[in-house]
């Protein structure tokens, strides 16, 4: 099975897990950060994906309650009804597919205004 074809699998057959965090990130720090100003995030269940190499990190992308991600997601990623998708923007270079991402998330957020994401969470 490739990896597309696990992610439709989770995406369609698994519930999604409650208070779970999928972080796609390049730049921990940030997301260190982004966790300790909020608080009710910081408490939930992280999986940390540095690479969509793994059948195991493209599950979660269909079934993790949260998914916060500061670069482009794989082409075949939609939002799953009852997730909440973050997107942090850290650039203004944007590719069809990273439109196409914008459209799903639920919340945009550029990287040097974390506060207002505190302010509205």
């Amino acid at each position: 099975m490739n990896l597309k074809q696990s992610y439709l699998k989770s995406w369609l057959e698994e519930e999604i897990v409650k208070d779970t965090i999928v972080l796609i990130v390049k730049e921990v720090a940030f997301f260190e950060k982004f966790l300790s100003v909020n608080p009710s995030l910081k408490r939930m269940k992280q999986y940390l994906i540095d690479s969509f190499d793994s059948a195991e990190n493209i599950e979660w992308l269909g079934k993790a309650e949260y998914v916060i991600s500061d670069t482009e997601l794989p082409t075949f990623f939609a939002k799953k009804a009852g997730q909440i998708y973050i997107q942090i923007l850290h650039t203004e270079n944007y590719n069809a597919n990273f439109k196409r991402l914008l459209l799903h998330a639920d919340y945009i957020i550029e990287q040097n205004n974390l506060e207002i994401l505190t302010e509205n969470f």
